[in-house]
C-alpha cells in the first residue's frame, strides 16, 4: 500500500476552522527541499515573471545574504521558489520563480508581494479571489502591488495541476495576478492549515513583512507597505 502524499494529508475544510492531521508520510522520510527553508534549494531566477507577456525586466541587484531565510514573518525568502503557472496577463504557462518579483532598486515598479496560498472549496478563498481582480484594476495597479495565487489544492483536493491553475484564474477572472501550482504548499509548514494563507512579501529586500490566515486577507499591510517602497 502506497503512503498518502503530504500535500494530500494536510487539508482544511473552510476558511473558519481548520483540520489538525498527522503527516504520516514523515515517518517514510518523505519531505520538500522547499519547505520552511525560504526557498533555499535552487538559486535559479529569470528576468521576468512569464517571459514575453507579464511583467518584465530585472534588477541589478545580487540576492540578500547574511539573512535568516525561511517563510515566517521577519524571515527573507530564498531565490529557490519555482512553479508552473500562469504570469498576469499571459494566456499561456511558464516556469515563474520567486526571484521574478525581487525589485531591490524599485526600478521594475514593484512595491509590495501579496501572495495567497488559496484552494478551491474555500469559502473565504472565494471571497478574497473574486474582489482582487478589481483591486488590481483600481488602486493595487497604481500602488504596484502585484498579486500571486498560489494554488495548493484541485476542486476534488487532490494536488493541483496547470489545468486547476487555468480553471482558477478563469472562473475569477484573475488576468492581472499571476497564478501557480503550488502542491508542495511552499508557504505553509505543519499539519494544521486554514487558508486563504497570506503572505505579504518586500520585494525590495524579499522580506516578509505579515502572515494572516483567512478573509478578508491584511490588504493595509500591503497597501502600507507599497506606499512606502514607492515614496522612498
Amino acid at each position: 500500500m502506497s503512503m498518502p502524499s503530504i500535500a494530500n494529508l494536510r487539508l482544511v475544510l473552510g476558511t473558519e476552522s481548520a483540520v489538525a492531521v498527522l503527516v504520516l508520510a514523515l515517518a517514510a522520510g518523505c519531505s520538500s527541499s522547499d519547505e520552511g527553508s525560504g526557498g533555499q534549494a535552487n538559486s535559479s531566477s529569470s528576468s521576468g515573471a512569464g517571459g514575453e507577456c507579464g511583467f518584465t525586466g530585472s534588477s541589478a541587484c545580487s540576492w540578500p545574504s547574511g539573512v535568516n531565510f525561511g517563510i515566517d514573518e521577519g524571515k527573507t525568502l530564498g531565490p529557490g521558489f519555482e512553479w508552473e503557472g500562469y504570469a498576469e496577463g499571459c494566456p499561456t504557462p511558464s516556469t515563474i520563480s520567486i526571484a521574478d518579483f525581487y525589485d531591490c532598486d524599485g526600478s521594475r515598479g514593484i512595491n509590495a508581494i501579496y501572495l495567497s496560498s488559496s484552494r478551491f472549496n474555500c469559502s473565504g478563498c472565494a471571497q478574497e479571489s473574486s474582489e482582487m481582480q478589481a483591486k488590481i484594476d483600481g488602486s493595487w495597479g497604481a500602488l504596484g502591488i502585484k498579486v500571486i495565487f498560489a494554488i495548493i489544492q484541485s476542486d476534488d483536493d487532490g494536488p493541483p495541476t496547470i489545468d486547476d491553475v487555468l480553471t482558477y484564474k478563469s472562473q475569477y477572472g484573475l488576468d492581472d495576478a499571476t497564478l501557480i501550482a503550488d502542491p508542495s504548499m511552499s508557504f505553509l509548514i505543519g499539519a494544521t492549515i486554514t487558508t486563504p494563507h497570506i503572505t505579504i512579501v518586500n520585494p525590495r529586500n524579499m522580506e516578509v513583512t505579515a502572515v494572516q490566515t483567512g478573509y478578508p486577507g491584511p490588504y493595509a499591510a500591503a497597501e502600507n507597505l507599497a506606499q512606502q517602497n514607492a515614496s522612498n
